[in-house]
């Protein structure tokens, strides 16, 4: 492996664990875990053309904790890449992939369940807090109010936009949903947030 990948996989491995850090700390509950549901992979692709010379491809998941106290954390975790090159042509050690990023979002929020011959159908409220991380930002909770100089950059250009506006805009992007989820393998189908 690469010094560059390791680096880049150490500081994706730190960010990851700093916003689970940052979610714990900032829930402050004393309620347990009652269940740690996963969802399916979900895989989509940009073309950067012709602003950029490539296309994207990233990789996103789901993670729904429930508590007991009758609150949840939806986790969604994102990695991107571009220049992916592997297969059976490609000669082994010489695969690519250049990062793009990683983001991972946490949204608080209650739930109710019911079950359902084994299964368990949640149904997930609108959130009240969010928290959101990126490779390229600090991380950002929708209960603090920043500072105007903190600002997520363009990367078309121009004006970035204020931590206070972008993570708004994160808490915004999650009216709650309903989920099933299937009892013998706790996992659930990739949503949509709406």
């Amino acid at each position: 492996m690469k010094k560059t990948t390791k680096v880049l996989l150490t500081l994706g491995c730190a960010a990851a664990m700093a916003t689970s850090a940052i979610g714990l700390t900032a829930c402050g509950s004393a309620a347990e875990t009652t269940g740690l549901y996963t969802s399916s992979n979900k895989m989509s692709w940009s073309n950067m053309l012709p602003t950029y010379n490539y296309f994207t491809l990233t990789y996103s998941t789901e993670q729904i904790e429930t508590l007991s106290d009758g609150t949840y954390v939806l986790t969604v975790n994102t990695v991107t890449y571009s220049n992916v090159c592997v297969g059976p042509e490609v000669p082994n050690g010489e695969e690519t992939g250049n990062d793009r990023g990683q983001t991972t979002t946490k949204y608080y929020g209650t739930y109710t369940a019911e079950e359902d011959e084994g299964d368990i159908n949640l149904t997930l409220s609108a959130p009240t807090k969010a928290i959101y991380i990126s490779s390229s930002t600090l991380p950002m909770d929708s209960t603090v109010t920043y500072g105007e100089d903190l600002v997520v950059a363009n990367p078309g250009g121009g004006d970035g936009t204020s931590y206070n506006d972008y993570i708004a805009g994160v808490l915004a992007k999650f009216n709650g949903a309903s989920v099933y989820v299937s009892g013998t393998s706790a996992s659930f189908k990739y949503f949509e947030l709406k």
